[in-house]
This record gives structure tokens, C-alpha cells and sequence, in this order.
């Protein structure tokens, strides 16, 4: 007689092992709040690692949850250390496990819907920078062994996304994960903004005067929410924003465009408070791009054109605080001091970047240079964008690489949005196109792909429009 053996089985034994340590924080607690803290996180991490094992579905929602709030979780625990990078990556290595522990029971195939366009230019940048190993310019290579790591599981996770996403309800899902999440995230921000930041958050920002001193611009303190800086906030909701203004043209009732219509105003709001002005400036660039994808289609030319409409009169009125002026600058490119003082600096490193094919290494720029290659060229240099970041550390043959990963992710989306007959699908394709472009813009100065909390966001997005490929017949 034959024994089914299933991974709960084989982890249930750990259960015991889980209330023992409870007990045990529960005793360091009484000893000390700080390690008693540090304690629970340990066995927080513990079952999130056993859920991603255990339950793939919920173990790739629960990274992006992760990705989500662990900065929230940072400041609350400040000044305990939280590896946040390191603990992604457990999560996401412990997910994929879980997936290919259950290929291995049910026999299936180890490498589905790979054969793609988008997988082969992910795993052509990753061998890319697997050979700036071996950058003579970056020796010891330990900023190579910080970032590296991070191109693995965010294709591991991206082919999590492939796995789990296997029919158009767990594809749905995803979408209205993301779109609630970012609507959570940007509320807490409005809040932020509204009540004031809590004060265990604001005592962290003014013990750090260089980090007070990015976010006190015109007069008040850019709201960052949950995520790791106001940047980030800003981005995501700019192209969060942009992808539920695709979605009010899909034929969801009318109560839910009415909801939907709720989140995007708090998205937008966030992005104002975020004072970023790279996301405001990618806000109409994503939109234009939809306008142009979606031409033909009257009811979404008609909406867009009333929001320009309503972003010219917003720009030109004759209101003025601080956060509307720090918005307002972002279009002001000729008479922002600091937006010239950036050109000034790239172009004093264009020498450098044309006669280094591979680049200074990885992690030789800005902060990270000084604390890794204090003597490097390049270190304390500040990039100011991921664009230029690419083109000093990992060459510009690097660069091109990067740049040839995001044109091939547009023309996939671009020409199955095109193929599709499905107005819904279309929609779908539409609004995340048009929100990777406005996130690839970004690169320019600041930079969506690359942040930790956005990555997780970005993955999926790119395992969507690859699986709604494959689900849907073009012909309906």
C-alpha cells in the first residue's frame, strides 16, 4: 500500500517547534522590548518562510505584502536592524521552492511558458551581470555580491508569477491585489499628510539631517507612506493611478468604477503629498502613451483628454502652496536649479562612460562607492537616475542590454494588446503597457524597476501579460 506523502505532512512536526518558540519570546519580552521585538520578527519571518513553502499562492502574495509594509515595519522597530533586501530574497528563494516541490509530486514540468521573448531577455541581463563578476575595475566584487543576488529572485519570482497565475480568476486577482494595496499605501500617506507623521517616524527622519534635508522641500515634509522613501511612494502611485484610469473603460459594474474612481483619487493624492516630481512628469507621459496605444477608441481619447484638461488648468491656476509648486516644477526643466546642476554632472562623466564598455563595477556610484570603493573613480558620484547609474557601473553595452529588456517587454504587451479581440483584455493590456512605460521613464531620474517594494509589482505585471497570452484565445 502505497503512502501519500504531502509538504503539510512533512512540516507538521514544526508546529511544536513554533509554540515552544513562543514561549521562548514570550520570556524575552519580559527581559527586554528590544530583543523581544527582534525575537518576534524571527518567528514572524519563520512562518512566512513555512507559508511560502507550504502555500505558493499565498506565500506570492504575502512577498508582495511584504514588499509593501516591511519599511512601515523598519521605522516601527528602529533602531533593531531589519535586513529588508535579505529577507525578500528567503521569501521569495522559500516560494519557489514550494512551486517546484509540488512540479516534483505531481510531475509536471519544471519550466512552463519560459520560452517566451520577455524570459530570454530577463535571463540575457542576468548572465550580463553575472560577467561583472569578473570587472577588473570593482575588485572585491562585494557590490556585485549585494545586487546579483537580487536579479536572481526577481526572476524567481517573476517565474513564481508565471506559475501561479494559471487561469484569468488568479490573474484578476493579482490585478485587484495590486490596486487595493497601492490604494491602502497611498491612504497612508494622505494620512500622513493629513494628521501628521507618527511621531515614533518623525523623531527617525530628524535624527538623520541629510535624509530631512531631501524630504523638507517647500515648506513641508514629503510623505513617504509605507514604502522606503518618497520617490517610491510617488511612483507607485503614479502608475497605479494610471492603470485604474485604463480600468474605468472596462465593462466592471458601474458601483465598482465608482470605487475605482475613490482609489484613484487617493493615489493622486499620495503622489502630490510624495512631492516627487518625477511622478507627476511620468503621470501624463503614461497617459499620452495610452492615448496613442488606444487611438481608436473615442471613449478613452475623451477621458483622457478631459484629465489633461483638468492638469492644464490645475498647472496654470493662480493657487500656490508648497506641495502644488513642488509639482509644478517638474515641468519647469529650464528654471529648476537642481534639474541643471544633474545635467551638468552626466555630462561630466560622458568621457568615462564612453571609454568603459562594461562600466566602473557595480555599486562604484554615489554613497555606495564611498562606503564600498572609497578610492574608486566613480565612488561619491551621484547618478541621479538608474539610466545614468546603468551606463557608469555596468557599461553602456549593459545599458543597451537594459534598454533592449524594456523595449522587448513593451512590443510583447504593445502587440498583444493589438491581438486581441476581447475589449476587457485590451483594456488590460492597455493600462499596463502604458504603466511599465511610465515606470521605464522614471529610470531617467529616479527609478520604479529597480525598488525593492515596486520589483514585486513589476514581476507580476510582466507574468500577467505574458499568461493572459496564453489563457485567452486572440479570437474571442
Amino acid at each position: 500500500m502505497k503512502t501519500r506523502i504531502s509538504i503539510s505532512s512533512i512540516l507538521m512536526p514544526l508546529n511544536l517547534l513554533l509554540v515552544i518558540l513562543g514561549v521562548i519570546i514570550a520570556y524575552t519580552y519580559a527581559e527586554s522590548i528590544r530583543y523581544g521585538s527582534i525575537a518576534l520578527m524571527s518567528l514572524i519571518s519563520l512562518i512566512l518562510v513555512l507559508l511560502c513553502i507550504t502555500s505558493p499562492k499565498l506565500g506570492f502574495y504575502l512577498c508582495i505584502l511584504y514588499g509593501s509594509i516591511i519599511y512601515f515595519i523598519k521605522r516601527l522597530l528602529y533602531p533593531a536592524y531589519i535586513p529588508v533586501s535579505i529577507g525578500g530574497e528567503i521569501l521569495i528563494i522559500t516560494l519557489y521552492t514550494g512551486i517546484l516541490l509540488r512540479k516534483i509530486i505531481k510531475h509536471e514540468k519544471l519550466w512552463n511558458d519560459v520560452t517566451n521573448p520577455i524570459t530570454i531577455s530577463l535571463i540575457v541581463i542576468i548572465a550580463y551581470n553575472l560577467l561583472e563578476l569578473f570587472n577588473t575595475y570593482a575588485q572585491p566584487p562585494i557590490g556585485w555580491a549585494i545586487v546579483f543576488p537580487q536579479y536572481v529572485t526577481n526572476l524567481l519570482f517573476f517565474l513564481s508569477g508565471l506559475y501561479i497565475m494559471n487561469s484569468m480568476k488568479s490573474i484578476i486577482s493579482f490585478l485587484k491585489f495590486w490596486i487595493i494595496i497601492a490604494f491602502i499605501i497611498g491612504l497612508y500617506g494622505c494620512i500622513q499628510q493629513w494628521f501628521g507623521i507618527a511621531p515614533w517616524e518623525y523623531r527617525q527622519i530628524i535624527n538623520d539631517p541629510t535624509s530631512y534635508a531631501i524630504m523638507f522641500q517647500n515648506g513641508f515634509i514629503r510623505k513617504y507612506s509605507s514604502l522606503s522613501d518618497s520617490p517610491a511612494f510617488g511612483i507607485l502611485m503614479s502608475g497605479s493611478a494610471i492603470f485604474s484610469i485604463a480600468l474605468l473603460l472596462s465593462s466592471i459594474q458601474l458601483r465598482k468604477k465608482i470605487l475605482l474612481g475613490i482609489f484613484i483619487i487617493i493615489m493622486l493624492l499620495g503622489m502630490a503629498y510624495s512631492g516627487t516630481r518625477t511622478a507627476t512628469a511620468i503621470l501624463p507621459a503614461g497617459l499620452g502613451f495610452m492615448g496613442l496605444l488606444t487611438i481608436q477608441n473615442k471613449k478613452i481619447l475623451i477621458l483622457l483628454g478631459a484629465i489633461f484638461l483638468i492638469g492644464i488648468i490645475f498647472f496654470f491656476s493662480p493657487i500656490h502652496n508648497g506641495i502644488i509648486n513642488r509639482l509644478r516644477s517638474a515641468f519647469q526643466f529650464n528654471s529648476d536649479p537642481s534639474m541643471l546642476v544633474r545635467e551638468h554632472n552626466r555630462k561630466s562623466k560622458q568621457y568615462y562612460m564612453h571609454h568603459h564598455p562594461i562600466g566602473g563595477g557595480i555599486k562604484t556610484t554615489g554613497v555606495a562607492g564611498l562606503q564600498f570603493y572609497p578610492s574608486h573613480e566613480l565612488a561619491g558620484f551621484p547618478p541621479d537616475g538608474v539610466f545614468v547609474m546603468n551606463a557608469l557601473e555596468i557599461g553602456w553595452i549593459g545599458f543597451l542590454l537594459q534598454l533592449f529588456v524594456y523595449f522587448i517587454v513593451l512590443k510583447y504587451a504593445i502587440h498583444q494588446y493589438y491581438h486581441q479581440k476581447n475589449k476587457d483584455i485590451k483594456i488590460i493590456y492597455a493600462g499596463i503597457a502604458s504603466t511599465l512605460f511610465a515606470w521605464y521613464i522614471s529610470d531617467y531620474s529616479q527609478g520604479a524597476v529597480g525598488n525593492f517594494s515596486i520589483s514585486f509589482i513589476y514581476y507580476g505585471l510582466l507574468a500577467v501579460i505574458i499568461k493572459v497570452n496564453s489563457l485567452v484565445p486572440k479570437n474571442t
